[in-house]
């Protein structure tokens, strides 16, 4: 069996795993989730791991660049288990280059699925380069978050994107609201010419995590005077009061209560410094309603090194 594959890109914060939650929870197909996390801590597993029936993480990096052989080996260890796979990039991910690692496995590249962020994408006057990429070569483009804008502001999104994209399918949606079907008649994909520069990305990224209760109140103002340089946040928060799903993007933020979890796992992207990070750090942990265990330490710091500087 052939396994078919669905690559899921879109800047950071634009609803990528909200959309795949809906795609999971809608498909009648056997399929499994690859999610590459560019942080050393993966977020995303934890929020839609019940609904696929295997996922696997490529953390610590980007699959564009230096994490394309651990991409490769995913692919082929799923491979002809399951129907169709479900690939989630990280928000800056070149696409090229992964099409390009596809290409170097047996699965059938069915559709890439780019998700924009209609509230940012209708305050910014053009498009980063990565998103360009991104948009150029999908087959279904999904214009998220429409509640933000008006229609005659996703009007001109829709004329912006055709500029750079004239046959893809273009979904308009709110909290990423694509049912499975819409993949199975897409256009076929732009594939891009082969090319062998080297992606390298840089950026100061903390990740944290915790066994001990987080304090719900003082957690809630900590993230409304975050450092400027950071583009993006997610995580689960455990609070006494219960569990909170957290995001950050494009200057908004959201909390909102989730399933239980015992555990905090929070990721802040973006040009953090060092001092930065220890600032953020400390904070967080005089949240904590008691002092981390040794484990808990022991996971900080690992997380810590591999991303200092």
């Amino acid at each position: 069996m052939t396994s078919e594959l669905f690559i899921l890109t879109g800047f950071l914060g634009s609803g990528k795993t909200t959309l795949l939650k809906h795609l999971l929870a809608t498909t009648p197909k056997k399929l499994a989730v690859i999610i590459n996390e560019f942080a050393t801590l993966s977020i995303d597993d934890t929020l839609v791991g019940k609904n696929a029936q295997e996922v696997k993480q490529v953390a610590g990096g980007c699959i564009c660049c230096n994490k394309g052989k651990d991409l490769i080996a995913q692919i082929k260890e799923l491979s002809g288990k399951y129907d169709t796979l479900l690939l989630e990039t990280t928000g800056v991910a070149h696409i090229e280059p992964i099409i390009e690692l596809t290409e170097q496995t047996d699965v059938q590249l069915k559709g890439i699925i780019t998700v924009l962020d209609a509230y940012r994408f209708s305050k910014a006057p053009e498009l980063d380069d990565e998103t360009k990429r991104q948009v150029a070569h999908a087959n279904l483009i999904v214009l998220n978050k429409k509640d933000l804008v008006s229609k005659n502001e996703i009007t001109l999104l829709k004329k912006r994107v055709r500029e750079q994209n004239s046959k893809a399918t273009i979904v308009v949606t709110t909290q990423g609201a694509v049912k499975y079907g819409a993949l199975l008649k897409l256009p076929n994909i732009d594939r891009p010419k082969h090319t062998t520069k080297r992606v390298t990305h840089t950026g100061g990224t903390l990740c944290y995590e915790t066994s001990a209760p987080i304090n719900k109140q003082g957690f809630e103002e900590l993230v409304q005077e975050l450092p400027p340089s950071i583009r993006r946040a997610k995580g689960v928060v455990n609070t006494p009061k219960g569990t909170l799903q957290y995001g950050y993007a494009t200057g908004l933020t959201t909390i909102e209560p989730t399933g239980k979890t015992r555990r905090t796992k929070l990721v802040f992207i973006g040009g953090l410094t060092p001092f930065e990070k220890f600032s953020l750090l400390y904070k967080l942990r005089k949240l904590q309603t008691r002092k981390n265990t040794w484990q808990d330490t022991k996971t900080n710091i690992v997380h810590f090194v591999k991303q200092l500087g």
